[in-house]
Order: C-alpha cells, then sequence, then structure tokens
C-alpha cells in the first residue's frame, strides 16, 4: 500500500522503478513521466525514484513561476538575411546561387513578410516548395 509521499511511484518490469506526476499550474497541467535520473541512470530503489519525483514537481513549479524571456519575433525574411550574412561561409558558390533562386522565385513571396512563429508546420506542408 502506499502513502502520500510514494503516490505517482511504480515498479517496471525489469526490476527498476520510474515515476509519474500532473499538476496544474495557472490553469494549465503538466505532466511527467520519468524512468532515469537526470544522468540517464535508471531509479533502482524506490526512495531514489520519490525523491526525484518530489525535485521535479518544485523545478515545475520553480519554472512557472519565473518569468519567462521573451524572445524578439522575427519575420522570415530577417532570418534568411541573417543567414546569408553569417551562415554561408564555406558553402559553394553554386549552392548559394540555388539558395538565392528558391527564395527569389518561391519562398519570399509566400512567407518573406510573415513571422515565424505565426507559421505551423501544416501551413508550410500545404505551401511546399518544390524543385523536382
Amino acid at each position: 500500500m502506499s502513502n502520500k509521499k510514494d503516490s505517482g511511484v511504480y515498479q517496471l518490469d525489469n526490476g527498476y522503478w520510474a515515476y509519474r506526476f500532473k499538476i496544474n499550474i495557472d490553469g494549465t497541467t503538466k505532466e511527467k513521466r520519468r524512468r532515469t535520473d537526470e544522468f540517464g541512470n535508471p531509479f533502482k530503489t524506490k526512495t531514489s525514484a520519490v525523491k526525484a519525483r518530489q525535485q521535479a514537481i518544485v523545478n515545475e513549479k520553480v519554472s512557472a513561476a519565473a518569468p519567462q524571456a521573451k524572445r524578439p519575433r522575427k519575420k522570415v525574411s530577417e532570418v534568411y538575411n541573417e543567414y546569408c550574412g553569417f551562415g554561408r561561409a564555406g558553402k559553394v558558390y553554386a549552392t548559394i546561387v540555388k539558395q538565392n533562386s528558391l527564395w527569389n522565385n518561391h519562398i519570399k513571396s509566400k512567407f518573406g513578410k510573415r513571422y515565424v512563429d505565426d507559421i505551423s508546420a501544416a501551413e508550410w506542408d500545404s505551401k511546399s516548395i518544390r524543385t523536382d
């Protein structure tokens, strides 16, 4: 029989231990399951899994309470221009020409003025660029 302290801790078929928890922080539910510690080692004892579970719950609460640093929003054209300035070092000339061609003929008109975080993966796939 488990007490409140070790609820959510269970034994695996291989004899090791794991934990799970679900907490509600500011209206959002956070769920975690772990079989290994932060170093990738399995929990060999129940007490180690209990301690790790308690620490994980505390870490979730602390990270939710800490203010999140906002990244500046960037447009796709800004990201591409930054890549052109710093990411092309060592590329073959033909690769650079092809990238410029793809950007100018296909990507720029569809996504150039849009913010990166506004584009979903499904939208990108529906407007995918075919070069075949």
